[in-house]
């Protein structure tokens, strides 16, 4: 499983990991039987926050190691952003990933995602741009298994792989009020590329 060999470490490599969602919220909301996201969150205001401080505890080793092997990275989660004059005014979380999407868009080579990304909105946002410019994409996973505490193992993006991500996401995608998930077209074709196409199509589509 380790390919480390191919990824280039001296690329501008954007991070993309979980921060307001993440498989934490979805694992917590699928045990108290929630449906809806954005209700969950309103109502729940301490479960949001512990999700947020959770995801920052889980990608905190991701990064450090991200910051020591990679030449030149695009580290969202450490950014910071000031309005002031006539674009003062609190930033959302629809402005912070506008600012991320500019960012893969305009600088990054090749772009890493964390463990499990298929399971956070942006995290999906940010793989719908990167593969519409078809910049390198990969996952990477901590091995504890090892005698050292742990290593970090790339894996390439493939069609093949991006399916398996998909499948998992499904039931994540309803429960943020996605439209439609048509997962039997997916089933029946077997061009991987149909895929990703749904993987891209259906993202932060919220019902009213």
């Amino acid at each position: 499983m380790e390919n480390n060999e191919q990824i280039d470490f001296t690329k501008c490599t954007y991070l993309s990991y979980p921060m307001q969602t993440g498989k934490a919220l979805y694992l917590k909301m699928k045990k108290e039987n929630e449906s809806n996201i954005t209700d969950f969150c309103a109502q729940n205001s301490q479960k949001a926050k512990w999700i947020k401080e959770y995801n920052h505890k889980k990608s905190f080793d991701f990064v450090q190691k991200s910051i020591e092997n990679f030449d030149k990275i695009i580290n969202p989660g450490k950014m910071v952003f000031v309005l002031t004059g006539k674009w003062g005014g609190k930033w959302e979380s629809e402005s912070f990933l506008k600012t991320d999407l500019y960012l893969i868009d305009k600088y990054a080579e090749q772009i890493v995602f964390f463990e499990d990304w298929y399971y956070s909105l942006g995290c999906v946002e940010e793989f719908k741009l990167a593969s519409d410019k078809n910049i390198k994409m990969y996952e990477c996973f901590q091995n504890h298994s090892s005698n050292r505490y742990y290593w970090d193992i790339y894996i390439e993006l493939t069609p093949k792989y991006i399916k398996s991500c998909f499948e998992k996401a499904i039931e994540f995608f309803k429960m943020c009020g996605i439209q439609k998930i048509n997962s039997a077209k997916a089933k029946a074709k077997e061009d991987e590329e149909s895929i990703c196409e749904q993987f891209r199509n259906y993202i932060l589509i919220y019902t009213k």
